[in-house]
């Protein structure tokens, strides 16, 4: 029995180490986006998004390969939706401030 408590303890551990490091990556990721979308010109926002909008496209043919769950799928959905919402707006602030 303590053998199977000490297998299952480095297992959450092995776990925990997993997702801190997932979490990691989307803060920097994100702050990443945070300082580069605002510096972006409207044309580049344009070739952002398409090359972004292909990528998505590449994932979901890939995924629908598998049974991912449904919040995958529902977080994938809100996360583009976001990320697309926050081209357009930094597209449309370049674009106005050009326009100055």
């Amino acid at each position: 029995m303590a053998e199977k408590n000490e297998l299952l303890q480095q297992a959450m551990a092995a776990n925990v180490g997993r997702v801190s490091r997932v979490e990691t990556q989307v803060v920097v990721m994100s702050k990443l986006l945070d300082a580069t979308l605002p510096r972006l010109t409207p044309l580049q926002c344009m070739e952002v998004e398409k090359a972004f909008r292909n990528g998505i496209e590449d994932v979901m043919a890939y995924v629908d390969e598998f049974a991912m769950s449904g919040q995958y799928h529902s977080t994938l959905a809100e996360l583009t939706n976001l990320y697309l919402a926050a081209l357009r707006v930094d597209r449309n602030r370049a674009s106005a401030s050009s326009n100055d």
